[in-house]
């Protein structure tokens, strides 16, 4: 992601108040620019606040510092519909001006798409204007939902509408707008660049660099379900069988006592074992497709090397 700043020259002062406050939030804008200061050293931030989907704020060396939209900075200061996002600076009130913050989507996101619309409903809420429609409608297919300028609150009532219809919803976010969503849908994932960093609550955190290989991992998950049903049959098959020799009188209590521990540990390592070969047999298939696309590519290149 590119970041620039436009209106007043900031100083080393100004620059340490940006990270000391950035350093305190996940959300993916503040990372950027947290990670875009790389050689400032931040400082303490008293009496911090974030508000969702709007800014951040905090005191830094007696100074108060806002960082956040438009609106959450000033009320003279309109939203712009470029296809740039923009964060704005503030110190004791006096706007100072904005980072600007071109748009790039994660590497992957146009396939993952493809193949997860072949399975699923797909539907986008975000907080952003509709700047990057045009964008967004190329990658997802015609059926797919598309709601900007969505606050928490609307984002937790669009799923909830969901629900009530009757869909189990699945729901990946990045940040604290997405809370109230994550926690309300049946599945929350959250993506996280860091996963030992603060993550909302939710079902599963999911590293930024894996967010590819999300159908794979899904897959999986759907053939896990088969190996936890298989896991209770096979704990019934023990205890039934042990309750036989219980009740004959086959079995002494040390005997017995052996065959607990071993039962429980030969089902850990089932589960174990079988969910590894699926995920070893999933990127293997993904490889071969992958090696299958690159000999089709590289024929069509051969082909029209000839024709030419």
């Amino acid at each position: 992601m590119k970041i620039s700043f436009e209106g007043d020259k900031l100083t080393t002062e100004d620059y340490v108040a940006v990270k000391s406050l950035t350093r305190h939030s996940t959300h993916i804008l503040s990372s950027s620019i947290y990670d875009h200061l790389k050689d400032i050293s931040p400082e303490k931030v008293e009496d911090y606040h974030e508000l969702p989907s709007m800014g951040i704020s905090g005191f830094v060396n007696g100074r108060e510092i806002k960082l956040g939209s438009a609106k959450f900075i000033s009320e003279g200061i309109s939203e712009s519909k470029s296809l740039t996002t923009e964060v704005y600076y503030s110190v004791d009130g006096n706007v100072k001006g904005h980072f600007t913050l071109s748009n790039q989507y994660r590497t992957g996101l146009s396939d993952l798409i493809k193949n997860l619309s072949s399975k699923y409903d797909l539907h986008v809420l975000t907080g952003d204007n509709d700047a990057e429609r045009e964008n967004l409608e190329k990658i997802f297919p015609a059926s797919s939902n598309l709601r900007y300028d969505q606050s928490p609150n609307d984002k937790l009532e669009y799923i909830n509408q969901l629900k009530k219809e009757g869909k189990k919803v699945l729901m990946i976010g990045d940040g604290l707008n997405d809370a109230g969503a994550l926690k309300s849908s049946d599945v929350g994932i959250s993506i996280a660049d860091d996963v030992y960093h603060f993550s909302p609550a939710c079902d599963a955190i999911l590293e930024s660099s894996k967010f590819s290989e999300l159908t794979r991992f899904l897959s999986i998950t759907k053939k896990s379900i088969w190996i936890v049903k298989l896991s209770f049959l096979l704990s019934f098959l023990y205890n039934f069988v042990g309750l036989y020799f219980a009740i004959q009188g086959i079995l002494s209590p040390i005997v017995a006592a052996l065959l607990m521990p071993i039962s429980s540990v030969s089902i850990v390592a089932f589960t174990t074992i079988t969910t590894n070969l699926i995920a070893k047999n999933k990127e293997s298939e993904n490889k071969i497709t992958d090696n299958k696309n690159i000999e089709q590519k590289a024929f069509s290149s051969a082909k029209s090397v000839q024709l030419n």
